[in-house]
């Protein structure tokens, strides 16, 4: 194969220079007769400051999830533990009276433990509120499971309406309870609004169901 000669015309290649330093490392970069040692001392030197600056033992964790914890509880927060408790109950009653209120045998069996146990927290807060003892409410003239969630609920409306008054006529005396009263009650209360929670997503999902279900068939 023929070889063919270089025109004289093409220049030669020009020498490449040195690159620039990229600005945003320009404090990395290193200086004439700086060993690469050296600067690698002064790398892990800065970044061991920042993480020093940066790191949190677990007691001033802890001192600070203590220091901005939930207030202690009083009279203040059991009054208004009672108000939303008084609030699902009423909410809880509408459901109830739904012309579209329709449970299955398993939504009925959990409806009435819920309600069961919501009453049962709520006696028990009372009794250490020394609430006086509450009559039992009314039956519903009519039968059947709605009419009997509907006394769970008059009931519980009761108790409630009883600790109500009672934590006013606490606040009004200026009597206090002891810490350990007010946790205790305070969890019988929590307890109680948990289980009417859980109860009123249930209706609500039984009542969008049969919704539902009419919106199919018509």
């Amino acid at each position: 194969m023929i070889q063919k000669p270089i025109p004289d015309d093409i220049n030669p290649p020009s020498r490449i220079g040195s690159i620039m330093p990229i600005q945003s490392g320009e404090e990395h970069a290193p200086t004439a007769g700086q060993s690469f040692s050296s600067l690698m001392q002064n790398v892990s030197g800065a970044e061991s400051q920042t993480s020093k600056s940066q790191m949190i033992s677990p007691f001033d964790l802890a001192n600070t999830t203590q220091r901005g914890a939930v207030s202690q509880p009083s009279l203040g927060t059991l009054e208004a533990s009672v108000k939303l408790a008084q609030n699902t109950m009423a909410d809880l009653q509408t459901q109830l009276n739904s012309p579209d209120m329709k449970l299955k045998a398993s939504q009925k069996y959990v409806v009435q433990n819920k309600l069961e146990e919501a009453n049962g927290n709520l006696r028990a807060a009372n009794a250490k509120l020394g609430t006086p003892a509450v009559d039992p409410a009314q039956k519903q003239p009519s039968t059947g499971p709605l009419a009997k969630f509907l006394d769970y609920v008059s009931d519980g409306m009761n108790q409630i309406e009883a600790a109500k008054k009672q934590v006013g006529a606490l606040k009004e005396n200026g009597t206090d309870l002891k810490p350990a009263d007010f946790l205790l009650i305070q969890l019988k209360m929590n307890k109680a609004q948990q289980e009417l929670d859980f109860t009123s997503i249930l209706l609500s999902k039984a009542v969008e169901g049969v919704k539902m279900l009419m919106n199919v068939q018509i």
